[in-house]
């Protein structure tokens, strides 16, 4: 069987005119499966995603991170070892912050 998961992240950002940065309203996730795969298994009665359904969209994000980087490795836009270590750097700032927390509600 052959089937597609996919992952959106979608960050709100806030910018002031003067500031030289931007600031994290709002972060938000989703995961779609494809129709021949159990629903069930992947998000609970309030259609959030069960523990399977995290895991999937971890492993989707980070699929698709990876992609990126080999992108632009392969057309010399950053050196790959450079862009790993940048990605680990910022995730785990994005990881402590307290501004970066995952909204439950409406899909994006």
């Amino acid at each position: 069987m052959i089937f597609e998961i996919s992952g959106k992240s979608k960050v709100t950002f806030s910018f002031e005119e003067g500031n030289t940065k931007s600031t994290v309203v709002e972060t938000k996730v989703q995961l779609d499966i494809s129709e021949k795969m159990k629903r069930s298994a992947y998000f609970n009665d309030e259609d959030m995603p069960t523990d399977k359904g995290v895991k999937s969209l971890s492993q989707v994000l980070l699929l698709g991170l990876a992609a990126n980087i080999h992108y632009a490795h392969n057309d010399g836009m950053w050196d790959k070892d450079k862009h790993l270590q940048y990605v680990l750097q910022q995730l785990q700032e994005a990881v402590a912050r307290k501004d970066v927390e995952s909204s439950k509600g409406d899909r994006i």
